[in-house]
């Protein structure tokens, strides 16, 4: 952190080159950094690789984005689908490219184990004011089963016997190290957005895995949690694709008091597209409450919703729903 104050010191001088920090935090946010570089320093987000990215193909995230009219929806069918192996690999291990040069799934477990001992015992110790390291390290592997729920700071503080307080901040320090984001939740007014609780979701179903102790295929497959997972990394492969657009779009979830809910909304410039996850591979009536019922909401702003799937066919189910294979993604 002491390094900041003279990064600060030399560009104030105007020198002609140019300086990149390369690490695993964004410093800018953390509390012991007191230098802002406010106007002096441009942000490069690096996330794991997207399923597109790993693959080298054109995923239906990019074709849902840039899809303006209803009618061009069908192009949706002409998205290449990835092998279930690929998907399946995709979900267990997550997206860090070291990853890519192992084989087994036990060098790729040992390099997560690694990791996650490097980032808290490293890097944590160094850039955050972290006073006892073991706590830190349950309130990480709680979140990690919260994954793709609602966040409730309240239960998890109770359940590990940490203060409210101090779940906050650790909270912060893992959003600032861009192992967690938060989801927030979709209300007409925008200031409730700022009040009500939003959802957590780790950004690499790898590390999510490793630390519930998916550690195999077969253990991901038989899960409880696979629906979570499955969720996980779907709204991982959204988040991603949405922060290297030059105009990022708004990305929320919806859930009534009434139990309707999707999963994924994505708001641009004034239109809004749902989308539902589902761990199945045959889409039933109910399946589709949650988006008919935003839609019904506010029909104008909506040209479509997407129900996410595990069967193998984009079909159309309703005149504004569509079902599109989760291996398109």
């Amino acid at each position: 952190p002491e390094l900041f104050h003279s990064l600060k010191y030399i560009v104030d001088k105007k020198k002609t080159f140019k300086i990149i920090l390369s690490g695993s935090a964004n410093f800018l946010l953390l509390s012991n950094v007191t230098e802002t570089l406010a106007g002096r320093a441009a942000i490069l987000e690096l996330y794991p690789f997207s399923s597109g990215e790993r693959y080298g193909k054109t995923s239906v995230v990019d074709t849902i984005y840039n899809i303006d009219k209803v009618k061009d929806i069908s192009r949706l069918k002409k998205v290449s689908l990835l092998d279930d192996k690929q998907i399946w690999s995709q979900m267990l291990h997550g997206g860090y490219p070291k990853l890519l040069e192992y084989k087994s799934n036990e060098q790729k477990q040992n390099w997560l184990d690694n990791y996650i001992t490097t980032y808290i015992e490293k890097d944590l110790r160094n850039l955050a004011q972290i006073g006892d390291i073991g706590d830190f390290q349950r309130f990480y592997k709680m979140l990690a089963f919260q994954s793709g729920n609602i966040l409730n700071l309240s239960n998890i503080s109770r359940d590990i016997g940490l203060s409210v307080p101090t779940c906050k901040k650790y909270l912060h320090i893992l959003e600032a190290s861009y192992q967690y984001t938060r989801l927030r939740p979709y209300h007409v007014n925008t200031r409730k957005r700022l009040i009500k609780s939003p959802k957590i979701y780790m950004l690499d179903t790898g590390l999510c895995n490793y630390l519930i102790g998916n550690d195999s295929l077969d253990k991901l497959k038989n899960a409880g949690s696979l629906g979570s997972i499955l969720e996980t990394w779907i709204i991982s492969e959204f988040i991603k694709h949405n922060n290297i657009q030059r105009k990022k779009k708004n990305l929320y979830f919806w859930r009534t008091s009434n139990g309707a809910e999707v999963d994924l909304l994505i708001e641009n410039d004034g239109k809004i597209i749902p989308i539902e996850i589902k761990n199945s591979s045959r889409i039933k009536v109910e399946s589709i409450r949650g988006i008919k019922e935003f839609i019904s909401m506010d029909i104008d702003r909506v040209p479509f919703g997407i129900v996410l799937y595990r069967g193998d066919e984009a079909y159309r189910i309703s005149d504004k729903i569509w079902a599109v294979p989760i291996n398109a993604v």
